[in-house]
């Protein structure tokens, strides 16, 4: 299986303040995104890793889980998007739970930038429902890019809420070859350093010892029945 890498540099005022990695893989009728950011400096020191499973074509959002660690502990945030049964729930921490009806097919952080990687090019705005609000894509013009792959036309887009712009490469596979996300004294920059490939799916989290447990008991079922078979 075929993984796209993306690599990017984080800085803000021309100065290092860390680093990006989106890896993206497709499974039949489901796309994986998985990052890591990494943020040092004037950013803080911060490390994140976000997992997201959406629909290949349409984009909408199954699963997504953001887990960040800091000098103050580690923060985990799990979103399952229940389509089946009318569902979305969110957790936080380990006992913070709560559903809302499932009312239109939500978007992930992770998901929303894929998906505008993707964009028609004819599309110049798009409405994108996300849980608590929706995200504005609009098209704000063209401009030509000095960037690792060489010089590249890019398609600029600007999403709002939070006052970022990307900076989609106009050829296939349509990377995104920078993210700009302006904050309230500065801005800063997400630039592409690298896009490689890599074979085989990267090492998914193993499931929690709930699960692990139930997989058990449902296996030493299995094997009582077939011995009362036997």
């Amino acid at each position: 299986m075929r993984v796209e890498v993306c690599s990017y540099r984080i800085a803000v005022r021309n100065k290092p303040a860390g680093t990006h990695t989106v890896r993206t893989y497709h499974q039949n009728r489901t796309t994986y995104l998985e990052a890591k950011l990494m943020l040092q400096g004037s950013l803080g020191t911060t490390t994140t890793t976000q997992q997201s499973r959406i629909d290949r074509s349409s984009f909408h959002s199954f699963h997504y889980k953001e887990t960040s660690t800091n000098r103050n502990g580690k923060r985990n945030f799990e979103v399952t998007f229940d389509e089946r049964n009318g569902l979305v729930t969110a957790v936080i921490g380990k006992n913070d739970r709560a559903s809302v009806p499932y009312i239109q097919p939500f978007r992930d952080p992770l998901g929303i930038l894929h998906e505008v990687r993707h964009l028609d090019p004819s599309v110049e705005f798009a409405k994108k429902p996300m849980l608590g609000k929706d995200v504005i894509v609009q098209m704000v013009g063209g401009i030509n890019l000095d960037t690792v792959l060489g010089e590249r036309k890019a398609r600029v887009y600007s999403l709002h809420p939070g006052n970022s712009h990307l900076y989609i490469d106009a050829e296939e596979p349509y990377p995104i070859l920078k993210m700009t996300q302006r904050l309230t004294d500065f801005l800063v920059d997400i630039l592409l350093v690298n896009l490689s490939h890599e074979e085989g799916p990267p090492a998914r989290e193993k499931p929690s010892g709930r699960s692990q447990r139930q997989r058990s008991r449902r296996r030493g079922r299995g094997q009582k029945r077939k011995r009362r078979t036997e």
